[in-house]
């Protein structure tokens, strides 16, 4: 367990030593350093944006975290997403940066300079004045559209500070006649008629972004939208992982698991089993007596096999949904930055064409693998095959020895596989498989930061 309140001590002294220019910690400065919060917003001038990068391998190494994730948010926007390469649980420390504050697809509409200069100090921090902190607040409800009494709390907090501050404040943005209503509905605590003006918001929000970004600013912010486009769909920040093993490898237990292991270096977790399937059942497009597909499968080898004709149909439907559901299905997600695991995937054809009834030739499915997307890593879990014969026994020793040898001489041939034994306790074969996804991803990512790792996934 981290102990948190030293962790985000020596994180601010290394940003206090490396920004040159204060940093404006925007959101939930008065939960820390007590409490770790599951991101934090900070404000800060574009000479140390640039030096983002730099400053962040800074932090990595002080505190021996990993950089599992560099999201590009925006213009003058990034997140860096930190963690343990072995938690325990659930651990999520995401810092988030941007010059002026803007949202998607709407710059400049609070720029940095603004911010710079209207501060105050809350303990050890530099915050936003009750002003600016008035304003940005109420920009962010009107953005994310979800004004209700929680988020209320912190904008009337503002109001306490400085009322007539806040409230002049709010006219230079929105002028006189729109602020004024929202002044009054704000003291009043009238969420209904706040959230019935969102629209009105909204449109004067576009429009101060129109005014406040012309020229060389909008060409600028053009370009690197288009090019932080380009760069999350050729290179998404999420990751795809494969799970093999015979049965009794313990593949849904592990899944369990890593979802709380690795919970706080993606943003959501999806499992999907052998394939992605953006196609439906094969069975279900009979419209006489459509058959969805099993859950699970307690008998892999009871049932006959299939003709060869319909093996051969059921196995190139089945390819099209690994070619067409990965890329529109599992790239998606991995764009959303998300994890996606595979409990089994197409490699299972090399092993087992009896689980899924084929009457084909072995030679078939080696021959089309090339058309087959391959996951970012695929983890075989192997383990001595009288274990698993006592976890599940489903199928006959001989052949769980037989499927042992064949996952053995997959993770063989994939430069990408890496096997894991599951002889071992599963507390332990969580954490490597754990170690594997993030050691592997903190890889990634320090690749794009030109960084150079030390085996615990830390910059060197």
């Amino acid at each position: 367990m981290i102990d948190v309140e030293p962790l985000l001590n020596t994180i601010f002294d290394i940003m206090d030593r490396e920004f040159h220019n204060p940093y404006i910690v925007m959101n939930k400065y008065d939960e820390v350093p007590y409490k770790l919060p599951s991101d934090l917003d900070m404000s800060i001038t574009p000479e140390d944006f640039s030096r983002l990068d730099k400053v962040m391998t800074a932090v990595a190494r002080g505190v021996r975290l990993a950089i599992v994730q560099k999201i590009w948010h925006g213009y003058q926007k990034c997140a860096y997403l930190f963690s343990p390469i072995e938690p325990t649980g659930r651990f999520r420390l995401q810092l988030d940066f941007f010059t002026d504050f803007s949202v998607k697809g709407t710059p400049a509409l609070i720029s940095y300079r603004d911010i710079q200069q209207n501060t105050r100090r809350y303990g050890r921090f530099t915050i936003p004045s009750y002003r600016m902190e008035y304003v940005f607040l109420l920009m962010r409800r009107i953005f994310k559209d979800d004004f209700d009494a929680e988020h209320l709390v912190p904008i009337q907090e503002a109001v306490k500070g400085d009322k007539n501050g806040c409230f002049s404040y709010l006219e230079s943005y929105f002028g006189s006649e729109i602020a004024t209503r929202v002044n009054r509905y704000v003291e009043q605590n009238d969420i209904a008629q706040l959230q019935e003006m969102r629209v009105e918001l909204w449109k004067s929000l576009q429009r101060l972004s129109r005014n406040s970004s012309r020229g060389m600013y909008k060409i600028r912010f053009r370009i690197t939208e288009f090019c932080r486009y380009w760069y999350r769909v050729k290179y998404p920040v999420g990751y795809c992982v494969a799970l093999l093993s015979p049965d009794g490898g313990g593949k849904s237990s592990v899944f369990e698991k890593i979802e709380d292991t690795c919970w706080g270096s993606f943003h959501g977790i999806t499992k999907m089993y052998f394939r992605p399937h953006l196609l439906r059942n094969p069975g279900m497009l009979n419209p006489i007596h459509p058959v969805p597909e099993s859950a699970d499968n307690p008998d892999p080898h009871g049932k006959k096999p299939n003709g060869l004709l319909k093996s051969l149909i059921r196995y190139f439907y089945y390819n099209i949904d690994y070619l067409l559901g990965y890329n529109l299905l599992v790239r998606k997600k991995c764009i959303q930055k998300q994890l996606v695991v595979f409990d089994r995937y197409y490699y299972d054809y090399f092993v087992d064409l009896k689980r899924y009834r084929y009457s084909f030739p072995s030679w078939i499915p080696h021959a089309f693998a090339w058309s087959i997307p391959t996951p970012d890593l695929i983890l075989v879990l192997e383990g001595t095959p009288d274990v698993l014969y006592k976890r599940k026994k489903e199928l006959p020793l001989d052949e769980i020895k037989r499927q042992t040898k064949a996952y053995h001489s997959i993770a063989q041939k994939y430069d990408n596989a890496v096997i894991i034994n599951v002889d071992e306790p599963l507390e332990k074969v969580v954490k490597n498989v754990t170690r594997e996804i993030l050691l592997r991803k903190a890889q990634r990512t320090a690749k794009g930061m030109k960084n150079d790792l030390d085996d615990d996934g830390i910059p060197s």
